[in-house]
């Protein structure tokens, strides 16, 4: 497990077994957790079909 006391905000990171790019935020408001921002275009993931509507 990384030390998050060498990270700073706005660094690239890699997130999970996936390796999913992305920048650290910051700690979180959980203990324990940081906030990152994936870059969603470099990942998927399924929905459920009822749960999506088009853009306004």
């Amino acid at each position: 497990m990384l030390n998050t006391s060498s990270l700073t905000p706005g660094q690239r990171i890699v997130w999970g077994s996936g390796k999913l790019p992305g920048v650290y935020n910051g700690p979180s408001r959980i203990p324990g957790f940081v906030s990152v921002r994936l870059d969603m275009d470099a990942c998927s993931i399924a929905v459920d079909a009822d749960s999506i509507a088009p853009a306004e």
